[in-house]
């Protein structure tokens, strides 16, 4: 689900762009994910760096593991649905995914302009860690 960074979160990514600046580090192009706290994330850090002005690619490529049905579900709620060996096995596995969304479902992807001129078969219905690397 599509989330904002929480405030808190705001603050620890710009300290840690502080940090690699004083470190001496120094970037030219920064990457990150098109959901929200990705970007967030992302903006905070070059905060932190003074380095708002370099480009940002977005790409939904590098978006978190889509967990398909799981989608909108805290995780009370999906052991409470589930039961906690069957959410161990879908959070600790490589290659066994959650129960897939249909693409009539509020949290498809297909729905977000984000992912306009992707194909049906590019935007996951659910993925285990196996399928969330091979999206490259």
């Amino acid at each position: 689900t599509d989330v904002p960074l929480a405030e808190k979160g705001v603050r620890e990514a710009e300290e840690a762009g502080r940090l690699l600046r004083e470190a001496g580090f120094d970037f030219d192009l920064a990457y990150t994910s098109v959901l929200k706290r990705a970007i967030m994330t992302c903006c905070s850090v070059l905060r932190g760096l003074d380095l708002m002005w370099i480009p940002v690619t977005k790409h939904w490529r590098l978006n978190e593991r889509h967990y398909g049905a799981l989608q909108g579900l805290n995780k009370q709620e999906t052991v409470d649905k589930h039961g906690i060996d069957q959410v161990t096995v879908w959070r600790r596995s490589y290659d066994i995914p959650p129960p897939a969304l249909t693409k009539d479902s509020e949290y498809w992807p297909g729905h977000d302009r984000r992912y306009k001129g992707l194909t049906d078969e590019e935007i996951p219905l659910t993925e285990s860690l196996k399928l969330t690397e091979a999206r490259f």
